[in-house]
């Protein structure tokens, strides 16, 4: 869960690299809510829209059953310090 207010800087670079690691989780799609950007949601790459780029994190990686564990998500930009948040996953019961 992600507590706190996040950062937006309009006025920032205009690449933004998300990454998620630890083989508990993929990063599933990152967009940016730019009605008219055609660049895949595959990227990890993405040109930040209002100074924004979101990630989409799945737990497990595809055609496989979550796991118990943390997925680490990265957020980097150049000229601005990068973000890191650790998520839980609980396995079903």
């Amino acid at each position: 869960m992600f507590s706190g207010t996040p950062a937006r800087r309009p006025s920032a670079p205009s690449f933004h690299h998300l990454s998620a690691d630890t083989g508990k989780g993929e990063l599933a799609a990152v967009g940016t809510g730019n009605p008219i950007d055609t660049d895949s949601f595959a990227s990890k790459t993405r040109r930040a829209y209002r100074g924004r780029s979101t990630a989409i994190v799945r737990p497990g990686a595809a055609g496989t059953a979550p796991a118990a564990g943390t997925i680490t998500v990265e957020a980097r930009a150049p000229g601005l310090v990068g973000a890191t948040l650790i998520m839980h996953v609980v396995a079903a019961p």
